[in-house]
């Protein structure tokens, strides 16, 4: 098989997100070959789709849009980067964008300007090494007191990710506690990963966690977000958290 033959393509997918149409880059083929390869190694390939998670996030944005305007949004497991672009659209002060994976990170600078999305960074942020001074810097450039807000979507797919990711989680809340600092987190169950397992974790960590949304199938999402680009093995079994310190 030649190297053309086995690379990933790209392409740029226009989504609908509550009116703002997103020009967004995802996977268009991957060979067989490249997917089994990528499976015994540590390359991450999530970040190149829109997953349910994320627009379950954005779904919920979009009903609330005052949980967004003037606050400072740190996107966790970003991907591409979307949530973060519909807070940003809906009037976040500031909104950093972050990933491990440099493929991601490149796809979402490309993006946000295509989309022109303001007030928006994008930064390589890694849960098992976390530098937490970036988002520091950020805040110190910002004028006033900002509220700080978190968010993700179907970030903890294998059991590998969950300490470290509840870790970074909890570290950010107890940084910015002072101004209210929240998570809002859609997971669906993948790899073993149950509500049940993310719940006891966050219980563990000493995490407080309240579903505000999911666990009833499509009738529970009503935005049309959800239901028009997710399958319903993934909707119908999605719950949106709002997590903080307990």
């Amino acid at each position: 098989m030649s190297d053309s033959e086995d690379e990933v393509e790209f392409e740029k997918e226009q989504f609908d997100i509550g009116g703002f149409d997103l020009d967004i880059t995802t996977i268009a083929f991957m060979p067989l070959s490249k997917l089994m390869l990528l499976n015994k190694s540590s390359t991450e390939i999530s970040g190149q789709k829109l997953w349910c998670g994320s627009l379950a996030v954005c779904e919920y944005l979009l009903a609330h849009q005052d949980y967004c305007v003037d606050k400072y949004f740190i996107e966790l497991g970003a991907g591409t980067g979307v949530a973060g672009m519909i807070c940003a659209k809906l009037g976040a002060g500031h909104v950093c964008l972050t990933d491990h994976d440099q493929r991601s990170l490149d796809h979402m600078h490309t993006d946000c300007a295509d989309n022109k999305i303001a007030n928006t960074s994008v930064a390589r942020f890694d849960w098992y090494s976390p530098d937490f001074g970036l988002f520091d810097a950020t805040m110190a450039a910002l004028k006033g007191e900002v509220q700080v807000r978190l968010v993700a979507g179907d970030v903890i797919y294998k059991s590998l990710l969950i300490e470290p990711f509840f870790a970074v989680v909890r570290e950010l809340l107890m940084r910015y506690q002072t101004s209210g600092c929240s998570l809002l987190l859609c997971h669906i169950p993948r790899a073993g990963v149950s509500h049940e397992v993310v719940q006891a974790q966050m219980t563990r960590v000493g995490l407080a966690f309240t579903v505000v949304h999911g666990g009833g199938g499509a009738d529970q999402w009503t935005g049309g977000l959800v239901t028009r680009y997710s399958p319903e093995e993934d909707f119908s079994r999605a719950k949106l958290y709002i997590i903080t310190l307990a």
